[in-house]
């Protein structure tokens, strides 16, 4: 019998703790009350001014509630106990919704560290793993920030532990089955966009390995929708006041810039150059801060930097989202820049290739990983292509579930490339990112 203690699957060892724990302090210590990334001029498109706003002055989140329900009821619900032993100030609104985005985080690593469990990588690669996921772009902006991303990607992750759980032989228990349908639930009542999450599923009745039990997989999708509709039902009923009768119309709704609504749900979207800006930004931008062109003079060894421009004029697009709108080919204008995407996109291709070759002989988590991340870049491309930034962050669970099944039986070299990796990549984003917009 060994002697080596057995690793729990949800408790984190003290390794995994102590990165999960700095990046969390990484997290809380960021933007402060009077950064732009709380600014109303919603510098990378988010919700931090309003949802300050909404809190402190009791009312209902103004833009779109309805497409994060479940979101804003536990923000709200925290928030009326909270008051109970703080002042109701938008600084004490501040710090509240700083303690739940960081929880938030929190949550999300206890359960990425789940995942990559369930795929039998080791404690250092787990480790790895989740430096690299804390340190990208999307996640470690949402969980310094404010936005109704940030309870929504755990509940991808716990989908992607469900899909993992596959690869175990045997009948699927009641408690994988259970998995499956709450995190397709909750990802869609925290962001009803996510519910594309549960109609790509439809595929997976249809995979060869997953055939003879198609009658269990409706079963399941057709428990989500009944279930999805009806709890939507209640809570726009109780949260929005809006009748049964009006919950669909209601979910559908949009009340955008006008600006913007000129530029959403096109057939045009679907052209090549929103494509690919779209695909860049859920890919390598889902790791990589972008940059400006280099200054003129300067030398590749000057690190990359952004001057905030604090104003904007009606009818523009906002100061920052137009560095999701650069092209990738400026990271080469930087040393530290160059390395960090050629690391990534090393990372990402190698992962590509080999989880395509296993997808198509008949792996059902990979297969399903690549039909989400293809169906989720076609749908945000015809919506919204403007602002490519927002959709970033629910790919990256699915990009590091690839690298992590192409990575799992490398050599120590593979994983030292993947660790180096990742600390430039923090270097990077630190430098393009983060002191930017301090």
């Amino acid at each position: 019998m060994s002697l080596r203690p057995r690793h729990h699957p949800w408790l984190p060892g003290l390794p995994e703790s102590c990165v999960m724990a700095c990046l969390c302090a990484l997290y809380a210590f960021g933007f402060g009350p009077l950064s732009p990334a709380h600014s109303a001029l919603e510098i990378f498109g988010q919700d931090s001014y309003y949802l300050i706003e909404s809190l402190w002055r009791g009312g209902v989140y103004p833009w779109n509630p309805q497409n994060h329900l479940l979101h804003h009821i536990l923000l709200d619900s925290g928030y009326r106990v909270w008051q109970f032993v703080f002042s109701a100030d938008p600084l004490s609104a501040f710090h509240y919704l700083k303690l739940f985005t960081v929880l938030s985080g929190l949550l999300f690593l206890v359960a990425l560290r789940r995942l990559l469990f369930e795929l039998r990588l080791g404690s250092p690669q787990r480790c790895a793993l989740l430096l690299l996921t804390g340190v990208a772009l999307p996640v470690w902006f949402h969980f310094s920030a404010f936005e109704t991303h940030c309870l929504a990607v755990t509940a991808v992750v716990l989908y992607l532990l469900a899909l993992a759980k596959l690869r175990v032989p045997g009948v699927r228990s009641p408690g994988a089955r259970a998995l499956f349908v709450v995190s397709l639930l909750a990802a869609g009542w925290l962001r009803t966009d996510l519910f594309r999450f549960a109609a790509a599923s439809a595929v997976l009745p249809l995979l060869p390995a997953l055939r003879l039990r198609w009658r269990e997989w409706m079963l399941d999708l057709a428990i989500v929708a009944v279930l999805g509709l009806a709890g939507s039902a209640v809570m726009a009923w109780g949260y929005l006041g809006v009748r049964p009768d009006e919950v669909l119309s209601t979910l559908l709704m949009r009340d955008d810039c006008v600006e913007l609504e000129q530029s959403l749900e096109r057939p045009a979207n679907l052209s090549p150059g929103p494509l690919l800006r779209v695909g860049r930004a859920v890919s390598l931008y889902a790791f990589v801060m972008p940059v400006e062109p280099r200054p003129p003079g300067a030398g590749i060894a000057v690190l990359p930097h952004y001057v905030f421009r604090g104003s904007w004029t009606p009818g523009q697009l906002q100061p920052s989202s137009l560095l999701f709108h650069q092209p990738a080919r400026n990271l080469m204008g930087y040393a530290l820049s160059l390395l960090a995407a050629l690391g990534i996109a090393g990372l990402l291709c190698g992962a590509a290739v080999f989880s395509v070759r296993r997808a198509m002989a008949g792996d059902a988590l990979l297969t399903m990983v690549w039909v989400q991340a293809i169906t989720g870049w076609l749908l945000y491309t015809w919506f919204n292509p403007v602002e490519p930034f927002l959709w970033g962050l629910e790919f990256v669970p699915l990009w590091i579930v690839i690298i992590a099944e192409s990575w799992r039986d490398r050599g120590r070299l593979a994983w030292a490339f993947l660790t180096v990796t990742a600390f430039l990549l923090a270097a990077h984003n630190l430098f393009a990112f983060f002191l930017p917009f301090q």
